[in-house]
């Protein structure tokens, strides 16, 4: 770029003035000066580390006096260093809480989801709004074993509760329409643990449970004082589909040739109903297939005293339950029959998903239950 002489002369007088313009406003009174926060606790600050579970424990901790910077707490707990900094702690995913103003946290903030048998340290970092974060206060804490705090087994009204390990949860599963009242936890502990409740001790009482409401418990070692929290729950499985009660009072399903009477109900998915076809009443049902008679899922066919529409299909007195063992993605029959439709076919028989109950559990296997 060329310029020329005069017009040199006035950009570097423009630079001047800029520059000139930059320094008064460093030195002038007017100037907003540089917010700079002393982040060292107080004398009689503290990190203190109290409830200690399993998994897990409550801290509190003492707050700087006046909160007109608009403080944030974040918390770092590790067995296996990497938290000499927030920025360290975040990067090797060390951080147990991230920032949040201290009003959510009042001070106090329990931490779950640490492994057990583990010694953790503990770094409080503390911020406020456009300032550099800092550490504030540590501490730390040893968690117990799992095996100081147990449950051996749960069963909700007798039957096996699934646990998930990674939130202590035990649950009992139910389908719409298909649930009971109440549920009834029963369940063993390892020797030595009492079981407690809202603080109460609970052991030898029955345990109900409200359906879809989380229950927390705490097992207690009553000699080494390890607790270990567990949610029970009880709660409706819907996956959306309608459910299919099939009751064959007692009988089994054994044969592909000789058919046994039944009742069928179908029910509404309660996220999403359909509202037409549904049935309650008689079926005779038998088993269908040939390979796949022997597959650990069976399909079976059905029949019904009259020409009667199923949810959104055209009515008719046969039908199948299949149960697609061998494809395990499902979609197979499903895809090929809309294809054929979408493609104008003379006839493509319509396929809906459901979940299936029978003689009262859900038929994962498909079969039966030989009691």
């Amino acid at each position: 770029m060329v310029i020329k002489p005069k017009m040199k002369k006035r950009v570097i007088i423009l630079l001047i003035l800029i520059i000139a313009a930059v320094l008064y406003s460093c030195v002038s009174e007017q100037a907003v000066p540089v917010m700079m926060i002393d982040f060292a606790p107080p004398d009689n600050a503290e990190l203190s580390v109290r409830d200690i579970r399993v998994r897990g424990f409550t801290l509190g901790w003492t707050e700087p006096g006046g909160n007109e910077y608009g403080y944030e707490y974040a918390v770092a707990a590790s067995y296996d260093g990497n938290i000499e900094s927030y920025e360290t702690a975040l990067e090797h995913d060390k951080i147990v809480l991230d920032f949040t103003p201290d009003y959510m946290l009042g001070s106090e903030c329990r931490i779950t989801g640490l492994l057990p048998g583990q010694e953790y340290k503990i770094k409080l970092f503390i911020r406020a709004r456009n300032i550099e974060v800092a550490e504030y206060l540590t501490a730390s804490a040893s968690l117990p074993y799992t095996g100081d705090a147990e449950f051996l087994n749960v069963l909700v009204n007798g039957k096996d509760a699934v646990y998930d390990k990674v939130s202590d949860t035990y649950s009992y599963y139910y389908f719409p329409g298909f649930g009971e009242n109440e549920y009834v936890v029963t369940y063993r502990t390892e020797p030595g643990c009492v079981l407690y409740i809202n603080g109460e001790n609970a052991d030898g009482k029955a345990i109900k449970l409200t359906p879809n409401e989380p229950l927390e418990v705490t097992v207690v070692n009553e000699k080494t004082k390890a607790a270990r929290d567990y949610i029970l729950y009880a709660g409706s499985r819907d996956n959306g589909l309608p459910v299919v009660i099939v009751d064959t009072k007692g009988q089994r399903i054994e044969s592909r040739n000789r058919t046994i009477t039944a009742s069928m109900k179908i029910i509404d998915s309660e996220s999403n109903p359909l509202g037409i076809g549904l049935y309650d009443g008689p079926i005779e049902i038998r088993g269908r297939g040939n390979s796949s008679w022997g597959m650990p899922k069976q399909g079976w066919s059905f029949s019904i005293p009259e020409r009667t529409q199923f949810l959104d299909m055209a009515p008719a007195k046969a039908w199948l339950l299949l149960a697609n063992y061998a494809d395990k993605s499902l979609m197979r029959n499903y895809t090929a029959y809309e294809f054929a439709r979408d493609l104008g076919a003379e006839f493509a028989p319509k396929m809906r998903f459901v979940d299936l109950i029978l003689n009262g559990e859900y038929s994962r296997e498909g079969r039966p239950s030989e009691e």
